[in-house]
């Protein structure tokens, strides 16, 4: 076991840094206010890459937890996958697990991003890797903790504005495939609609119906399959 502590370029140049450092096989790591769930996560970790030692990456569901560890949510991840990711969901970063190779196959953590460094390497882990090398584990793996103070309520627009920047270079490339090529628009669209809804919610209303209006503008249909769904969302996070 090795501690550093040391001035660093953000957090994807942290991650970075101690994923040089790893030497196993498996590679994940936990943000401060996070914790595994189960004292023997790791152990039924190894366990499924026994089962499956070509996977690449390994994920579980993810609990939700406020300040005072409360739970809040359960994250059942067993439906996402590339396309849901593409559309606006996450993969909850604590609770996914990497094979040391990807580091070399796709690469390191943007480091020039600071709130979307874990979707956009997860977007480029699932378009790279078929399906049968991403695992689901039916278990819960780990604990996110979220509460007023946290990056991930507190970025607001530049959340959906680091989203955007990657998206906008992700599709530069020219070795995608057609689904991902014919999801371009409904991606861009709906990094609006989480602007939008983000914007909402603290309040600011005049950058919430603009991001709503470039949603739109991006996809008509939009209007009627996700404002219902953000607005429940909304009223939920206020009660």
């Amino acid at each position: 076991m090795r501690w550093v502590s040391e001035p660093d370029g953000g957090q994807a140049d942290a991650v970075n840094k101690g994923v040089r450092m790893a030497q196993g096989d498996l590679i994940g790591w936990l943000n401060s206010d996070d914790i595994y769930v189960v004292t023997d996560t790791l152990a039924q970790l190894a366990r499924t890459f026994q089962q499956y030692p070509e996977g690449r990456v390994f994920y579980g569901d993810c609990q939700v937890i406020d300040e005072r560890s409360q739970l809040r949510l359960l994250m059942r991840q067993h439906q996402r996958n590339l396309t849901t990711l593409m559309l606006g969901t996450s993969l909850a970063q604590p609770s996914i697990f990497f094979h040391r190779d990807v580091f070399t196959e796709v690469g390191y953590l943007d480091t020039s991003l600071h709130y979307a460094l874990d979707w956009s390497f997860t977007v480029r882990l699932l378009s790279h890797y078929p399906p049968e090398q991403v695992i689901y584990m039916p278990l819960r793996v780990a604990s996110s903790r979220e509460y007023g103070k946290t990056k991930s309520l507190t970025g607001g627009k530049r959340v959906t504005q680091e989203r955007r920047r990657f998206l906008s270079s992700f599709y530069q490339r020219r070795d995608l495939s057609p689904l991902l090529y014919a999801l371009e628009t409904k991606a861009f669209m709906s990094t609006y609609w989480r602007e939008a809804y983000l914007e909402c919610r603290s309040g600011q209303y005049g950058s919430c119906l603009l991001a709503a209006w470039q949603a739109v503008r991006l996809d008509p249909w939009s209007l009627i399959n996700r404002v219902p769904i953000k607005a429940y969302r909304l009223a939920l996070g206020r009660r």
